[in-house]
Order: C-alpha cells, then structure tokens, then sequence
C-alpha cells in the first residue's frame, strides 16, 4: 500500500535560527511523508526583544528545503483561524513548545488533526533563549 503525503504545520518564533531548529523542521518534514511541512512564524509584536522583523526571519525559513510555504502569524494568535486555513493533518510541536489556546482551538476545529512533539537537538546547546543571553 503506497504512503500517503500528509500536509504538517510546524510553527516558532525562530528570531534566531540555529541547529536546534533546523533539526526540528527537517524532523517536521519526515512527518509529511513526501508531503508538504508548513510553517507559521510569530508575529513580531509578540516576539520580547526581537533581533529580526518578520520578512527577515520568513525569509531565512524559505531558504530551508525542508520548508515548502512560511506564512507570518496573526498579531492577535487565531489558532482556529490557523488550523481552517492551513488544514494540516498533522501538528509538529517543539520539545519545549506548550502554545497555549491550541487545545482549546482543536476543540471546536472541524478536521482531524495528529499531535507529534519533535525531540529536542541539543537542548543544553541550542536554545534561543540561552543563545540570546550570550549574545
């Protein structure tokens, strides 16, 4: 029986694209199973201390193979909006990834959706977080 391509959300801030990120996508992109990986970007206004607006950090994505489209998030963080556009049939969350409203918006979403929580690539290394404080 042939594998079905799937289409794969995987959202982040990514405001400093490191390895541990790139992991994470090429990972997303194993779950499409040929299919398409999706990826939803922060807003900048929702990003503290943002080094990179958002066409920057869009651009660094779409650079990526693993990455077929890069969509900018919503200011006001729709989920459910989100989830209508796109229609994922799955949903990459990061080791460290607790986005808040997603649970509630799968409630009320009308399709069918996977949750895979990606394993982290070095956590003690590649952070965001602990990359911007050496910074």
């Amino acid at each position: 029986m042939p594998r079905i391509s799937k289409r794969v959300l995987a959202s982040g801030k990514f405001d400093l694209l490191h390895p541990g990120h790139i992991f994470y996508l090429e990972e997303s992109k194993k779950l499409a199973e040929g299919g398409e990986l999706l990826v939803v970007i922060a807003h900048e206004n929702n990003i503290q201390g943002n080094l990179f607006r958002n066409e920057e950090r869009k651009k660094m994505l779409e650079s990526l193979e693993a990455v077929d489209r890069v969509f900018v998030g919503e200011e006001d963080v729709d989920f459910l909006k989100t989830l209508r556009e796109v229609k994922p049939e799955v949903i990459a969350l990061g080791h460290d990834q607790r986005p808040e409203g997603l649970e509630k918006a799968l409630e009320k979403y009308e399709g069918k959706v996977e949750i895979k929580r990606i394993e982290p690539h070095r956590p003690e290394k590649y952070s965001s977080t602990r990359l911007k404080e050496m910074l």
